[in-house]
């Protein structure tokens, strides 16, 4: 197997990062029911009976309350409050991201009850103060996240359990399923900046894509790199920079039509529940590599559904849902599983799936969960907006999603994101309401543009005539260089988009007989979902075994 410089830095990142962002603990936060009086008394209580460590989140500060009673009679909460010391501020500074370390003194994290009350006059701390249980709003127990740290510690496990899933094994899933990088020069060395057209791996599926790429102009161009870095063949049809300008306050984006869109300000979901019962909403309120892995494993049906609430600008009748997203390589790595299962019979398979309507194709993957589906709660029910395709696991990559809110009633906009079991990886989710802001565009054609062995390529990638830039081998490379043809004006910025056309084809040598029993059950519906949960929990008891030994 030959990996290219390229690939090597990447497996080394991949798993410096695993090492650095897994194996740790997390813990989250459980709304007690407190709607009513005796639901607020028989919270306290029982917590209490448990030796909770009670905290008050005040509108003028946290107090720990000691001596804690509940007074049936005048419905009062009674106690001696104290300032809040310092080893308990994990949870009220939102630090790490619900995440504690047992070696810091961070577990008593776990014995915390927060109750929350309105209000900004100081309060007392010199006796017993009686705080009116009505003027409770919400009553928050703190517990450990079993399922986060399970994930945590089998993505830990892929770092170093050897016979796991251990660095073979990312090896394999970066070798195994992914589509042409792109990276752009910055004036030193070639970012990688995502992937093209991923998951159309049949020529059937050759589809266009729109990169949005985080890139300047040295010298009045820009360089861009499209290169093969894995075991497969890639088929570019063409290659357009598209280069928007548009005032300095807002950005430039593409749907998956390549429509352009202006954005500003983003708005932030006021909650983002997973399945109706995890709360996401501080891991999605920023850009901050805090992730919804679509991983809780009460999904009886293997498919996870985030349901996203945004405040609703009055009078709105569009508006612009943003994503970070990207594919996980957990998905990578179970494709390559399923593929694995064909044996010598895999070449055969492929040449009979190239015959295999695209629609067919699209339709199994739909009902494989594999896209990133996006319904808007309207006054119908729930409808479809649209099936995101599979982008590749190697960045993030923001996506636009216009929303049409002529059939959506009310003060706010939901919006549901379904996939199957750990398909996806949501970093960031914003809405914008703005009108689009006038702009312009230049379509850039390369100028100039060479392979690795210094042949001409821009006849290949000017127009999409189907005469495709093929690189068929790790290590093909090719250099494109756009020239600006007119610079911003004042006050004016540029978001660059690269417009592609294509498609790619798995190489694998695969040996032994194919196991059909197990294949027949891909052709159920949900069954890679399903094939996603099993090795889930097969992965999990093996990192279990490992770590304890």
């Amino acid at each position: 197997m030959r990996l290219t410089h390229r690939t090597t830095a990447l497996l080394a990142i991949l798993v410096v990062a695993l090492l650095a962002f897994s194996c740790q603990r997390f813990y989250l936060p459980v709304a007690s029911p407190s709607a009513t009086a005796p639901e607020r008394e028989r919270a306290i209580t029982e917590n209490k009976s448990l030796r909770k460590y009670f905290i008050l989140r005040h509108g003028s500060g946290d107090y720990v309350i000691n001596e804690i009673e509940v007074d049936p009679q005048s419905q009062q909460l009674k106690g001696r409050l104290s300032p809040l010391p310092h080893e308990h501020t994990l949870y009220t500074s939102q630090r790490k991201g619900y995440r504690y370390n047992l070696g810091k003194g961070e577990g008593v994290v776990l014995n915390e009850v927060h109750l929350y009350m309105p209000g900004t006059e100081r309060l007392d701390t010199t006796q017993v103060v009686g705080l009116p249980l009505d003027g409770i709003q919400k009553i928050e127990v703190l517990q450990h996240d079993k399922g986060r740290t399970t994930v945590s510690y089998i993505l830990g496990g892929i770092g170093y359990t050897i016979g796991v899933m251990a660095v073979a094994a990312v090896i394999v899933a970066l070798t195994k399923s992914s589509c042409p990088f792109v990276s752009v020069y910055d004036g030193q060395q070639y970012v990688v900046q995502g992937e093209l057209f991923g998951g159309a791996i049949y020529p059937s599926l050759e589809r266009d894509d729109y990169l949005p790429l985080r890139v300047h102009p040295l010298e009045g161009a820009f360089k861009v790199r499209i290169s093969n870095e894995l075991q497969e063949k890639q088929y570019t049809d063409f290659a357009d920079l598209v280069v928007i300008s548009h005032d300095k306050n807002v950005r430039a984006l593409t749907d998956r039509q390549g429509k352009i869109y202006t954005v500003g300000t983003l708005q932030a979901p006021v909650q983002a529940l997973l399945n109706d019962r995890l709360d996401m909403t501080p891991a999605l309120q920023a850009t901050d590599k805090w992730l919804c892995l679509f991983n809780d494993t009460a999904a009886t049906d293997n498919v996870n559904e985030l349901v996203l609430q945004f405040e609703r600008l009055a009078g709105a009748r569009q508006a612009k849902l943003v994503l970070q997203v990207k594919n996980s390589y957990w998905f990578d790595y179970l494709y390559g599983e399923f593929t694995s299962a064909f044996g010598s019979y895999y070449n055969h398979w492929i040449k009979k799936q190239k015959k295999v309507p695209a629609s067919e194709l699209d339709q199994w993957s739909r009902d494989q969960h594999i896209p990133l589906q996006v319904l808007l709660k309207t006054t119908g029910g729930w409808k479809e907006v649209e099936q995101l395709k599979t982008i590749g696991p190697l960045t993030n990559r923001e996506l636009l999603v216009p929303l049409d809110l002529e059939d959506v009633e009310g003060n706010e906009v939901v919006v549901k994101l379904s996939t199957g079991f750990m398909f996806w990886e949501l970093d960031g989710a914003g809405i914008d309401y703005s009108a689009n802001q006038p702009y312009t565009i230049q379509v850039l054609k390369p100028s100039a543009g060479v392979d690795e062995n210094g042949k001409d390529v821009v006849p290949l990638l000017a127009t999409g005539d189907r005469k495709y830039l093929d690189q068929p081998q790790p290590g093909n490379a090719a250099v494109l260089t756009y020239r600006l043809a007119q610079q911003p004006a004042a006050g004016q910025a540029l978001s660059v988009v690269l417009h592609t056309r294509g498609y790619y084809e798995h190489v694998r040598h695969y040996k032994g007989k194919p196991r059909l029993a197990f294949l027949r059950g891909f052709k159920e519906t949900g069954a890679f979902a399903a094939f996603s949960r099993q090795r889930y929990d097969y992965v999990r008891i093996q990192n279990i075994i490992a770590l304890n030994q």
